[in-house]
This record gives structure tokens, C-alpha cells and sequence, in this order.
């Protein structure tokens, strides 16, 4: 078997795997949500929802503790503080257990707010990042802004230096690039702009290479033809060879991120992509359902306010 049916058959594992879990955790937590929400309804959870509610831990529901109480020691860093009159009491404490969890609902509302604020922040990082990554694939692996392109890297050729290129040292050469990093490249609009040793991306047979330029020859017609060759090299080749300056891109800046380029090199990917998506896809799942979950929660917590605040009056 050859390595490209070997790399297409793993291609496909890789893919199978991924929606396979995808669809089993997601199924997973609905069954889960499902259940939690009928555990709520039945009121399998109302001695919890009670005690949080009353604060105190372990309380008996046809017992619970009187609100001016509860209010007290809530106020109070210490329990045994007495308050000095009623007037005080009764201009600290709630009404009632509704208008309790009334008050404690806006308060909750600003968290829920910062956390879903961060989670889509996150949500519109992680698409932003998707569709930069597209527009590389789509672009042959570029992206222009201004006169600056942003490339991937996919080869160690620039990565290290061969023995045999002995003018790296001796001209103090140490802009190599690390495979899978993110490069910046200067756009330049004469061939004059170029000088021998730079990193120049260039582009041959379809595909974009970004290696150093090691001569300037001027061509029978006078066109100054440029020669490339990668720091790991120990020659060049044939296309690397007679190259003209309308398949030059730019010159490397010196800018490398291993991190963004690695990233974008994955998302770019058919795996990454449809990894990615499958995970945005769980997330909002996750989250239709927590709030499914949490909505049950304050209703079945607001029906035992109504009888607690009965019990109370009566």
C-alpha cells in the first residue's frame, strides 16, 4: 500500500473519530439535561433549592428558618451579632423569598452577562481564526494587508544551516525560520530592492518558497535573474535557478510566530476545520442546554418561594 492511500485511510479515521465523539458527548449531555430537568420538575431537588435559599444547610422544608434570620447572619460576618431593633431588621432583610431571589437574580444577570460576553469573545476568536485560515487555503497559503503578505511555512528548509554554506557564519546570518512558524514579507517594486542573502518568498512551479537569495545575474536581454537556495540545502534547485522578479512576492522582515503558524497550518486543514466546527457545534449545545437546565431551576425555586412565604404569613 502506498503512502498516500496509508495518509488518505488515516485522513479518514482521523475524521470518522472526530464526529463519532463529537455526536456521542453531545448525546450524552442532552440525555443528561433531559434527565437533570425532570429530576427539578419532580421536585427530587427541592430540600437543595431550599436550603440555598433559607441558608441554612440540612433544613427541613416544613421547618425553615425565619427570613429576618437568615438576612442577619447573611449582613453579618459574624452570626451572633444581634441587630439593636426591628426597625433595622425590617429596613435590611427582603419581604419575602421571591423578592430574595429577586434580588439575588440581578445580581446573577451581571455574571451571566460578563460570561457570556467572554464566551462569545471566544466564539469570535475561534471563527475569526477559521476563516483567516480558509482565506490562506483559498489564497494558496498568503494573506495580504497593505504591502505586507503572511505566510506559512510548510518545510525546514530555512530552519537550519547546512555545513556546506559556509557564507551563513560568515556573514552572521541568523534569520532562519522554523518550520510551521508565521512570517511576515515586505512587498517590493524593483529588483533593486533586493540584496544578496536576503530571505525572499518567491514563487515556481505553482508553489510559494521562501529561501535565500544567493546570486543576481543579469540575463541575456538584460533582466537581472535571481538564484535561491534554503539555509538547510546544500544546493539549489533547478527552479531556485533563473528565477525573474515578477515571481518575487517580498522580502522576509524578520517576523516569526511558531504559535499563530502552527494554528493556522491545522485550521487550514480539512481536519482542523471540521474539528473546529464539530466543537463550536458541542459548545452551543452545551450551552442551549445549561440554560434549559438553569430556567428549570428558577422556576421550581420560585414555586417553593411562593409556599415558604405562605408558611411564613400563616
Amino acid at each position: 500500500m502506498s503512502n498516500e492511500n496509508l495518509i488518505r485511510i488515516a485522513f479518514f479515521v482521523s475524521i470518522t473519530v472526530i464526529i463519532a465523539m463529537t455526536v456521542t458527548f453531545s448525546l450524552l449531555y442532552f440525555v443528561y439535561a433531559k434527565y437533570k430537568r425532570e429530576h427539578i420538575k419532580n421536585g427530587h431537588e427541592d430540600q437543595k433549592l431550599i436550603d440555598d435559599l433559607t441558608g441554612k444547610k440540612h433544613s427541613k422544608v416544613d421547618n425553615p428558618i425565619k427570613l429576618s434570620v437568615w438576612w442577619n447572619n447573611l449582613t453579618n460576618k459574624n452570626s451572633a451579632i444581634k441587630v439593636e431593633s426591628k426597625e433595622t431588621i425590617q429596613s435590611e432583610k427582603p419581604a419575602s423569598y421571591l423578592e430574595l431571589i429577586a434580588k439575588k437574580e440581578k445580581i446573577s444577570k451581571i455574571s451571566k452577562i460578563v460570561f457570556l460576553s467572554l464566551y462569545g469573545v471566544f466564539a469570535a476568536f475561534i471563527i475569526a481564526l477559521m476563516i483567516t485560515s480558509i482565506t490562506y487555503r483559498v489564497n494558496g497559503d498568503m494573506l495580504f494587508i497593505n504591502d505586507t503578505t503572511y505566510l506559512t511555512i510548510k518545510t525546514p528548509s530555512m530552519s537550519v544551516v547546512h555545513k556546506e554554506n559556509t557564507y551563513i557564519q560568515e556573514n552572521n546570518l541568523d534569520n532562519q525560520i522554523e518550520q510551521y512558524a508565521l512570517i511576515n514579507v515586505k512587498r517590493v517594486t524593483s529588483v533593486d530592492e533586493l540584496n544578496i542573502y536576503d530571505v525572499v518568498a518567491f514563487k515556481a512551479n505553482d508553489l510559494i518558497y521562501v529561501h535565500r537569495l544567493i546570486e543576481k545575474n543579469e540575463g541575456s536581454d538584460g533582466e537581472i535573474l535571481l538564484t535561491f537556495k534554503g539555509d538547510a540545502n546544500n544546493g539549489s534547485y533547478s527552479f531556485e535557478k533563473g528565477v525573474s522578479f515578477d515571481n518575487v512576492i517580498g522580502i522576509y522582515d524578520g517576523y516569526q510566530s511558531l504559535f499563530w503558524g502552527a494554528m493556522i497550518t491545522y485550521l487550514q486543514s480539512n481536519i482542523g476545520i471540521i474539528a473546529m466546527t464539530l466543537a463550536l457545534v458541542f459548545l452551543v449545545n452545551l450551552e442551549v442546554q445549561e440554560e434549559l437546565i438553569d430556567r428549570d431551576y428558577s422556576k421550581r425555586l420560585k414555586y417553593l418561594a411562593t409556599k415558604l412565604d405562605k408558611e411564613q404569613i400563616n
